[in-house]
């Protein structure tokens, strides 16, 4: 579930593609997408639905007792595959000593995800998979 990115083809409702245009209008997903991160998360970093792009910030929480700090953001890209809306969401996930979490290279990658991202994934798919 951690670090790799996962697909959700979006559903149809959720965007409309304009044939004369040749363009895309998927302003309800990109609203639908930020409403489910802002759930886990306090602010988005970065939001830019003309090159299909969100992060969130870094979230931190300290594990006194076992000297470790994890750390988690999501990325989201838009892709076409297939013809179809399709957004592919990564939860990065790592880890460092309590002492080493203000030097950005002790962090590595790690497949634990704190108890509060266990949802997130399948809730992208509900709120935004195809039905």
């Amino acid at each position: 579930m951690a670090n790799s990115f996962f697909t959700v083809k979006v559903d149809k409702s959720l965007y409309s593609d304009d044939k004369k245009t040749g363009r895309r209008n998927a302003e309800n997903a990109w609203k639908l997408a930020h409403d489910v991160l802002l759930k886990y998360f306090d602010e988005i970093l970065t939001s830019d639905a003309e090159s299909g792009f969100i992060q969130t910030p870094w979230l931190y929480k300290n594990y006194v007792e076992a000297g470790k700090t994890l750390r988690h953001r999501v990325t989201v890209k838009e892709s076409n595959i297939g013809g179809d809306l399709t957004f592919q969401i990564k939860l990065t996930s790592e880890i460092a000593p309590i002492q080493a979490r203000s030097k950005v290279e002790a962090f590595m990658e790690t497949n634990r995800v704190m108890k509060e991202f266990e949802t997130l994934i399948s809730e992208f798919q509900t709120r935004l998979g195809a039905r």
